[in-house]
């Protein structure tokens, strides 16, 4: 049977086989459950079944659709993979409970092996930035984007983890790139409000300088930019979009769990993503 990425009301898609192919109706039949589906023909993405395969890096995908972007997404974070390659771009999803994918052998794992040995991370961004910047590529950026809730400070965080380890700057160094670290707590008590999705979200966009000398950590500078006039939050509100306007090297898009979203300046798809039991 022809196999399609269908249009759903709540999934928003889902692959489904094509029982009956009519104007302007087909009727389907859901891969996922088995359950019978109603969708418009003109709407249906036919697709074949190797593209439904798990994939971690999704330049490799067979057939390129939104649906099955975000279709390899949902799947892969059902598995509880929450990172996946784009090319040289890792998108993450917000798994909010803490995850065993940060320990010092997972991190010495990034510093030491090539990014292709390895299962998507963000330690790969730090890992590819660092050995850029070391081996003679000169300044490199990280740039860090997503909505409300996605998780963008922690992935700050962790890059900056790996910076800090990969570095190996000694006792001196190892204490400032700590300090870097220690400053997101300090910056968000005066800048954060509450939103419907996120209890402590950031009003401001941060810039984070870090200087190397060689290959250690000899400083850093942080600069805070407020990216909106009017806040809209509180449990009423519906937060805010922030812009990032830096200039793109390497992106991390980031997405929430209630409802994954990837932003260009061109679209906006959204889907959710089923809780677990």
């Amino acid at each position: 049977s022809k196999v399609v990425m269908a249009p759903h009301p709540t999934e928003v898609w889902i692959p489904c086989k094509v029982v009956t192919e009519e104007e302007p109706t087909s009727t389907l039949l859901s891969l996922e459950d088995e359950t019978e589906v109603k969708a418009p023909t003109k709407e249906l993405f036919p697709i074949s079944l190797v593209s439904l395969t798990d994939s971690p890096d999704m330049t490799k995908l067979n057939e390129l659709h939104h649906s099955l972007i975000l279709h390899n997404i949902r799947q892969r974070y059902l598995n509880d993979d929450i990172y996946t390659y784009i090319g040289p771009m890792v998108v993450s999803v917000n798994p909010f409970r803490n995850i065993e994918k940060y320990d010092a052998r997972c991190l010495e794992d990034y510093r030491n092996k090539p990014r292709d040995e390895l299962m998507p991370h963000l330690f790969a961004i730090g890992q590819s930035a660092y050995y850029s910047l070391v081996n003679g590529g000169g300044s490199q950026s990280v740039v860090v984007s997503g909505e409300s809730g996605a998780g963008k400070t922690e992935a700050t965080k962790i890059v900056l983890k790996f910076l800090m380890v990969a570095s190996d700057s000694g006792s001196g160094g190892q204490d400032l790139a700590s300090r870097i670290l220690a400053t997101n707590p300090v910056l968000e008590a005066f800048g954060n409000a509450k939103t419907t999705r996120n209890n402590n979200s950031s009003r401001f966009g941060k810039f984070i300088k870090i200087s190397f000398k060689g290959s250690q950590i000899v400083g850093s500078k942080i600069d805070n930019y407020l990216l909106e006039k009017n806040t809209r939050g509180g449990a009423g509100g519906t937060g805010a979009f922030l812009p990032h306007l830096l200039p793109t090297y390497r992106r991390n898009y980031c997405f929430s769990k209630g409802a994954l979203q990837y932003q260009t300046v061109c679209e906006r798809v959204q889907v959710s993503i089923p809780r677990r039991s």
